[in-house]
C-alpha cells in the first residue's frame, strides 16, 4: 500500500496469557483496548503472537494481520473490523488461557453470579441490561471467565447492543450500575434464548445436563475437554440451572431476581431450590 510501518507496539499479558499488539495509529487503537482481556503490560522479548490493526488516512480500520498475515473472522458482514480485532485477540486469549472461557453474559446479585451462556444473538447482552437495570452488578457481557476452583472473574468491557438504530455500546453505568470486581462464586446458571413472545416458564436443570450445556459454549472445549469439563462440573455441583426460552428480558430479569431471593435466602440453597418457584 505504500505507506511506512510504524513500529509502535506493546506487549501485553491477559489471564495468563502473552501477546503483542501493534498499529500505525496508537491513538486510534488506545480507545480499543477496553474493549479486550482485561490485560497488564509485560516489559520482555518473549516470542508472542502479534495482533497488527492499521487505519488508514481517515481513520477507519483498514487491515487487521495475525503474525503478519491477514486474517479474518466468521463475523456478520456487516460487523466492523475494530469489532473482528477485538474478537480475535479475544478468542487468542480465551484458547491459550489456563482458566475457561466460557461464552456467556455474567452479573453478580446478593454476592453470587448468575451466568447466562449463549453464542451472538442468544441474547445475552440484552439480559444482560436488563439484570443491571434490576439491581445486579456487573461482571461480564461477552464470556465467563472460570478458575480451577469454578470461581468466575470479572471481563469488564462495554456492552455491545444490537437496536433498531444500528449497534451501541453501553457502560454499566449507564444501567445505573456498578461493575463487580472479585471473583464470585457461580450460583445460578440461565439457559435461555430470546423468543419472541414467549412466557420465561423455565424447568430445572441436573448437575450433568448443565455441564453438557456449558460445555457447548467454552473455547476449549475441543482442545482442552478434561480440563474444561471438570471445572464446569464443579461450577454445577454448587449452582442451581434453569433453562426455558425467554420473551421480554426485563420480566425474565424480574424473574430471576425473583428466584435468587428465594434460593439464596434458604439454608442450604442448593438442596433447597428444587422447591423454589422462579415465579411468584
Amino acid at each position: 500500500m505504500g505507506r511506512a510501518m510504524s513500529q509502535w507496539r506493546r506487549a501485553l499479558e491477559a489471564f495468563g496469557v502473552g501477546f503483542r499488539l501493534e498499529t500505525n495509529r496508537p491513538e486510534l487503537l488506545a480507545p480499543l483496548l477496553s474493549d479486550l482481556p482485561p490485560s497488564v503490560t509485560v516489559d520482555d522479548d518473549r516470542p508472542r503472537t502479534t495482533f497488527r490493526l492499521d487505519f488508514d488516512h481517515a481513520g477507519r480500520p483498514e487491515s487487521l494481520l495475525v503474525d503478519g498475515r491477514p486474517h479474518s473472522l466468521d463475523l456478520p458482514a456487516d460487523s466492523p473490523l475494530d469489532w473482528q480485532f477485538d474478537a480475535v485477540v479475544t478468542l487468542h486469549v480465551a484458547e491459550q488461557s489456563p482458566f475457561v472461557f466460557v461464552h456467556a453474559g455474567v452479573v453478580r446479585y446478593r454476592q453470587r453470579a448468575i451466568l447466562f451462556p449463549g453464542r451472538s444473538f442468544a441474547g445475552k447482552s440484552t439480559l444482560t441490561a436488563a439484570l443491571l437495570s434490576a439491581g445486579a452488578e456487573y461482571l461480564s457481557d461477552d464470556f465467563a471467565v472460570l478458575d480451577d476452583s469454578g470461581l468466575v472473574h470479572p471481563f469488564h468491557c462495554p456492552l455491545r447492543l444490537r437496536t433498531s438504530a444500528g449497534r451501541l455500546e453501553k457502560l454499566p453505568a449507564d444501567f445505573g450500575a456498578a461493575s463487580a470486581e472479585d471473583p464470585t462464586p457461580v450460583g445460578l446458571i440461565v439457559d435461555t434464548q430470546y423468543s419472541p413472545g414467549a412466557n420465561f416458564d423455565p424447568r430445572r436443570l441436573t448437575p450433568g445436563e448443565t455441564v453438557l450445556r456449558m460445555f457447548a459454549h467454552a473455547v476449549a472445549a475441543r482442545s482442552a475437554p478434561a480440563r474444561v469439563g471438570s471445572v464446569l462440573a464443579r461450577v454445577a455441583r454448587n449452582a442451581a440451572c434453569l433453562t426455558g426460552p425467554r420473551g421480554d428480558a426485563a420480566e425474565a430479569a424480574r424473574q430471576i431476581l425473583n428466584f435468587c431471593d428465594q434460593l439464596y435466602g434458604s439454608p442450604s440453597f442448593i438442596q433447597s431450590c428444587e422447591t423454589i418457584s422462579c415465579c411468584p
